[in-house]
């Protein structure tokens, strides 16, 4: 893994644990203390400083009551994961407003691709 690549997925998996803890209204403090560890290390994890370990992260999905899968998934660079996590935020629509949904994607993509 290049270091681009890591500092990347260092800054996304951070952008989305901060997007899940603050989904619940949680703050660094209530996640540091359901995780055994620090505020500041939340906090170094949210801003990309450094990596959770496995452990730590499988803690944090705990704590934040999120599938590892989606904290992965939303922070991964890969084309299929990106793919993975739009498929299953879609998933959970009705199909009416997934239609909608996916009318928009397409229309957003569409004028992108041009």
């Amino acid at each position: 893994m290049t270091d681009a690549t890591e500092k990347a997925l260092r800054l996304r998996l951070g952008q989305e644990l901060k997007r899940a803890r603050t989904a619940r209204g949680l703050t660094q403090n209530d996640v540091a203390e359901r995780v055994g560890t620090e505020p500041e290390t939340i906090s170094r994890f949210e801003r990309g400083a450094t990596l959770p370990s496995l452990t730590r992260l499988l803690a944090l999905a705990e704590a934040l009551d999120e599938p590892v899968g989606m904290l992965l998934g939303a922070a991964s660079p890969r084309g299929m994961d990106e793919f993975e996590d739009v498929r299953n935020s879609l998933a959970g629509l009705p199909a009416r407003d997934r239609k909608l949904a996916m009318a928009v994607v397409r229309a957003v993509v569409d004028v992108w691709a041009k």
